[in-house]
């Protein structure tokens, strides 16, 4: 059964009543990705995990050994629609 709790209201709980501070958990991650971001790469492969990078943001974090299928399946899918439109 899925939650009914959002994610937004998941957030909310964890830094409001919780108490825990994302922001430094945010800058951490962004201090890891850094490079990256300013290399206009993709993905990063760490001993942390993937962290999956989009128009100069982090987008997803897949556990070790877990590779980014969808954002492959996307770019396969956007490549086939512009050698579709290019042969109309």
């Amino acid at each position: 059964m899925k939650s009914p709790v959002s994610d937004h209201a998941l957030i909310r709980w964890i830094e409001r009543i919780q108490d825990i501070n994302l922001d430094a958990w945010r800058m951490e991650i962004g201090s890891i990705c850094a490079e990256a971001l300013a290399a206009g790469a993709t993905s990063l492969v760490t001993d942390q995990g993937t962290f999956v990078l989009e128009c100069g943001k982090v987008v997803t974090i897949l556990e070790p050994g877990q590779r980014p299928g969808r954002a492959k399946t996307f770019e396969r899918r956007r490549v086939r629609m512009a050698y579709k439109e290019a042969a109309e």
